[in-house]
């Protein structure tokens, strides 16, 4: 068990969701938090856990999305995210249908935080 323990530990520290973790290990989110608040001590700083990201690195973004509905399950809504491939770091979001309109809406912010970013560097 202890095994399973830490390996748990460390897919949360590797920034699995609590929900993926509950389907993957069949252990339930209630035990994870409190297996977490065991090595709450013992676990490094969300500094050191986050790795520095090469800026000379073109990065990769990855896509995903996913889906909600808003107060009843006829009402759906796409959460649509583009993040860093390397770092998991969002970088834009947009939530509507699944359609080219938001499409475009999350393109367009991308394009806005990749501008943002340059003139930062």
């Amino acid at each position: 068990m202890e095994e399973k323990k830490e390996l748990v530990i460390n897919v949360y520290q590797e920034r699995s969701s609590m929900r993926g973790i509950e389907r993957t290990f069949g252990v339930s989110c209630r035990t994870v938090n409190a297996w977490l608040k065991e090595q709450e001590n013992d676990l490094p700083p969300l500094e050191e856990m986050i790795q520095p990201v090469d800026s000379k690195k073109i990065p990769v973004l990855e896509g995903t999305e996913l889906r909600s509905f808003v107060f009843r399950s006829k009402d759906k809504v796409w959460v649509w995210i583009a993040m860093n491939g390397e770092s998991r770091e969002i970088v834009a979001s947009a939530c509507g249908d699944r359609g080219e309109n938001t499409c475009r809406i999350l393109w367009g912010r991308v394009l806005s935080a990749c501008k943002e970013a340059i003139v930062l560097q």
